[in-house]
């Protein structure tokens, strides 16, 4: 599930998601596909909002990802510096059920148009196979 209940004071708890996967009655199973884990901006700035994404496999929590935060006693490290004119996705990575975990290769924020691997956008079908080939390291790629 994702949910906002880190708010900077003075906002509230805006959202909380919940996917629940599991095999549907014509066999198909969710084990074998993989999901693009993206959250959308809509009229708050991502990296001021406290967004978690907390996974839960078979009962247990796995993983508890954040979006990357601004940090006010940074001025010149604003991690979304665009976020009013653009940048109003954040990509988490691509959740592996046959792993049980997002794997966070190419995570960061992004147009949705910005190329983040082999021609490849966050809404582009194949991104997440072509991220097995990232060769930039796991997490957060702020830029």
């Amino acid at each position: 599930y994702v949910e906002a209940d880190n708010v900077l004071p003075g906002y509230q708890n805006v959202a909380q998601e919940t996917a629940t996967l599991t095999t549907l009655a014509d066999g198909t199973k969710y084990q074998d596909y993989t999901y693009a884990v993206i959250v959308y901006q809509d009229d708050y700035n991502l990296s001021e909002n406290g967004a978690t994404l907390t996974v839960e496999y078979d009962g247990v929590v796995k993983q508890t990802l954040a979006v990357p935060q601004y940090n006010p006693d940074r001025l010149n490290e604003n991690v979304n510096y665009d976020a009013f004119t653009g940048r109003k996705n954040y990509f988490f990575g691509c959740f592996r059920p046959q792993l049980g975990y997002v794997d966070t290769r190419g995570a960061g924020f992004y147009y949705e148009d910005t190329v983040v691997i082999d021609g490849l956008a966050i809404p582009d079908a194949g991104l997440c196979k072509a991220l097995l080939d990232w060769s930039d390291g796991l997490g957060f790629n702020p830029h």
